[in-house]
């Protein structure tokens, strides 16, 4: 977590008492050593320090949580409890998980953060703390169901395991190196693999997986209710394949090596720069100049959010200001949205950081 750098004292005389304030972390002697019951002016300065009390003294002191809901000068300096930005912050994140070894493929989900680290899939709690290897495996990409995670490897081999541990299911044997592709939706896993040149599907907990979409070198996946949408990265083109079986229609070409999202009748494109253009084919339109170079993408719908390799950012689905919600980074590899956080891995660091959506 990052600390402020911000140190301050504060004596008040009221009565013969005196109270400190110290820096972050250390203490703050209000009633202790005021006294509290000779009534002076100061009295009422309460152990929680909560402003609860109305006092002087403590409309100048960060409340218990620390989050600018007391309105104090401190509040405003310093970063909240969770270090989310709400404190208005700039580029102020929290670090969850540290001491990893290139952290990349991501997701998250109600029972945890996921993630491919060197040779194993990992767990960590949700709020933070020390990570649990779940099995060893090399992942191109990773997703979650809220029961099982699932993995790719460069072979395209589909595997999943338990949220919580247990053994290992191996859904298809991959036939060969492959970009990494994966997406869930309520009753199937898209995968790029099984066979060289094809995206394949697995059936969630009922089957083998079965061939969906041939066609040349794809890539990154997202889902929408109706299709699958695909990058093809030999030939640059953004794709569209009904769930239901069919040709793949072209949507965007031109694309290369980029991140994929598809949220509110959109697909969005990151690489050089973020690009956008309806689902259903039509005019691509520009939101991050291609002079930017996108290493991570994830999208609600009403914001695109994207790393840059050391920040995140994100900026209005329908274009608009661009915003930093996270600076400081190293090699930001994969990010994932859930609840009101944008989750990420920073490989350059070896950690899992999260910040605030809002």
């Amino acid at each position: 977590m990052r600390r402020a750098s911000v140190w301050f004292a504060l004596v008040l005389a009221a009565g013969g008492g005196i109270g400190l304030l110290l820096g972050p972390g250390c203490t703050t002697a209000t009633e202790t050593v005021e006294g509290g019951t000779d009534g002076g002016a100061a009295d009422g300065g309460a152990s929680s320090d909560g402003a609860s009390d109305g006092s002087a003294l403590d409309a100048l002191l960060p409340d218990a949580t620390d989050d600018a809901s007391d309105g104090s000068a401190l509040d405003a300096l310093l970063p909240d409890a969770t270090d989310d930005a709400s404190d208005g912050a700039t580029g102020s994140y929290t670090t969850l998980v540290t001491g990893e070894i290139e952290p990349d493929a991501l997701a998250v989900d109600a029972t945890g953060i996921y993630f491919h680290a060197l040779l194993d899939i990992k767990r960590a709690p949700l709020v933070g703390g020390a990570s649990t290897r779940l099995a060893a495996g090399y992942s191109g990409a990773i997703a979650v169901d809220g029961t099982n995670v699932y993995w790719t490897d460069s072979s395209g081999s589909l595997f999943s395991i338990p949220t919580g541990g247990g053994a290992v299911t191996t859904w298809a044997t991959g036939a060969g190196v492959t970009a990494p592709g994966l997406a869930l939706d309520l009753t199937d896993a898209y995968f790029v693999g099984h066979t060289r040149d094809l995206v394949s599907r697995a059936p969630l907990g009922v089957g083998a997986a079965v061939p969906f979409v041939p066609g040349p070198c794809p890539g990154p996946l997202a889902l929408d209710a109706t299709h699958v949408y695909m990058i093809r990265m030999c030939v640059g083109t953004v794709e569209a394949a009904p769930k239901a079986g069919g040709a793949s229609t072209t949507l965007m070409t031109g694309v290369g090596r980029s991140k994929i999202a598809v949220a509110g009748g959109y697909v969005y494109v990151g690489g050089a720069g973020v690009r956008r253009v309806p689902v259903g084919g039509g005019a691509v339109e520009t939101l991050v100049p291609a002079t930017t170079n996108v290493s991570a993408l994830a999208t609600d719908g009403a914001q695109v959010y994207y790393a840059t390799f050391t920040a995140l950012r994100k900026v209005p689905a329908a274009g608009g200001a661009d915003v930093l919600i996270a600076s400081g980074l190293v090699n930001v590899a994969d990010m994932a949205l859930y609840g009101t956080r944008v989750y990420f891995t920073f490989m350059g660091t070896g950690g899992i950081g999260a910040v605030s959506r809002f």
